[in-house]
């Protein structure tokens, strides 16, 4: 049985009570996302989770919990595609952000496209990011509208690099037979069709075995192997062009090279959610090509950033080449998805109590309750204003500790007898724990 006490003043304090015999998990044995290390040989993988599961319950542990925020893809996680109605999703979304949730909705396309399906004006006090153009552009959406808040604008010869680099990318793989149309031209990238033929023009994510499939038989017909060494074909044409890190990504039809790609959108809302005190533990990275297609990266692990390491991934695709170790895949498309957000809503509405990103850099942890420690132990985890300061001790009353709480030059008792003034004890309830109970407590600093 665990029992776990949250108290928040200026920085936030947990107590963590575990029955000896059902220890949690060792730290060394949680995956960087929060999935729980495979035991016994077992590898973490699309084939050890339930996939298609439309019920939190059948879940994976690490997504039966609250999270502070929510990364998610657009197209293929949260709807089917740009033209069914997202108004379920909207409710949601607006609910949870007047819930003091942050939401970053992540797209490749523009900001018109998501806004005009989505339409949701959150009042707060949890944002609602757009991050749009693959990783170029992020807006902010409120009661008053969508508002520009940051741009990466590919130079003058970075344009005429992506040019050059898709012209000789695309002349490439006509040397090599393939029919492909004229290039795409779009804000900070350009796109080149690699199936533009009938049945294929704009495929549902839903088959997207199917296309990878047709589009890996057509490659290979002409000597290209697959869309992995498309890709590498892309990158290279583009760094002669002249590009000097070039994004190059790809769905399965379209092949992409860009300055910016979807880990831009997740640095900047990393960066952002942690000046708001929300560490990577306590947020969700939600999409649907998480895992390799023919062999290339899929589009949505680009969002798995370093800063994420220890927020939990999930995706709802269909994955059809299995997902990497540190995504959990539940598969179900967008209705799964749905389900989550409303999963998160129910959590937040019940007030479930929030978690602490245990960072070693900006945490204190004290394991066990010494009696002959607990002096030393209290004052590491202290909590004080300047003016009243409280003693950390546990907010479940253990036979071993006495908590304490003073306010600065409050004393009593004259010369040599007199010492700090005892206050009023706030911070202990009246349930008692037993003496060999295993108590943990973290004091999580304030972020800068």
């Amino acid at each position: 049985m665990r029992i776990t006490v949250t108290m928040v003043l200026g920085v936030a304090l947990t107590v963590q009570v575990v029955q000896p015999d059902h220890l949690p998990p060792d730290p060394a044995e949680i995956a960087p996302n929060g999935l729980a290390a495979p035991q016994d040989g077992a590898v973490t993988s699309s084939r050890n989770l339930p996939v298609h599961a439309a019920h939190p319950q059948v879940w994976p542990e690490p997504l039966k919990r609250r999270f502070e925020a929510i990364a998610f893809d657009w197209d293929g996680t949260a709807v089917f595609d740009r033209r069914v109605d997202a108004s379920s999703i909207r409710v949601q979304i607006e609910r949870l952000t007047s819930l003091g949730v942050h939401v970053g909705v992540i797209s490749g396309t523009h900001v018109e496209n998501i806004d005009g399906q989505l339409q949701a004006r959150p009042t707060g006090p949890g944002n609602l990011y757009l991050c749009v153009n693959r990783g170029s552009e992020i807006y902010q959406a409120d009661s008053d509208g969508v508002h520009l808040i940051h741009r990466r604008e590919a130079s003058a010869a970075e344009e005429a690099a992506l040019d050059l680099g898709a012209q000789r990318c695309a002349a490439a793989l006509r040397a090599r037979g393939l029919t492909l149309p004229p290039i795409t031209r779009r804000f900070n990238r350009r796109k080149l069709d690699l199936i533009s033929m009938p049945g294929w023009e704009d495929p549902p994510k839903a088959r997207i075995a199917e296309l990878v499939d047709a589009v890996g038989e057509r490659l290979r017909s002409r000597g290209l192997g697959s869309l992995a060494a498309v890709v590498e074909l892309a990158t290279r044409e583009a760094r002669t062009a002249g590009l000097e890190d070039p994004r190059v990504t790809t769905d399965g039809k379209f092949v992409e090279i860009g300055v910016t790609d979807k880990s831009e959108s997740l640095h900047w809302l990393m960066e952002t959610w942690w000046g708001c005190g929300i560490g990577p533990a306590l947020v969700v990275i939600a999409g649907d090509e998480m895992g390799p297609l023919g062999g290339a990266r899929g589009s949505d692990h680009y969002m798995i950033v370093p800063e994420a390491q220890r927020a939990t991934a999930l995706s709802v695709g269909v994955e059809p080449e299995g997902v990497p170790p540190d995504v959990a895949h539940i598969g179900g498309g967008p209705a799964a998805f749905l389900t989550f957000l409303e999963d998160q809503t129910v959590r937040h509405e019940k007030r479930e109590l929030p978690r602490i990103d245990v960072d070693p850099l900006w945490s204190i942890t004290v394991t066990g309750a010494d009696h002959k420690l607990e002096r030393v132990h209290q004052v590491l985890l202290t909590l004080a204003s300047g003016t009243v300061g409280s003693g950390g001790a546990p907010c479940l009353r253990h036979p071993t500790v006495t908590p304490t709480v003073f306010v600065a030059g409050a004393f009593e008792g004259e010369r040599d007898e007199s010492h700090l003034l005892a206050c009023p004890i706030w911070q202990e309830t009246s349930t008692m724990l037993p003496r060999d109970a295993e108590v943990r407590r973290v004091l999580d600093a304030p972020r800068p």
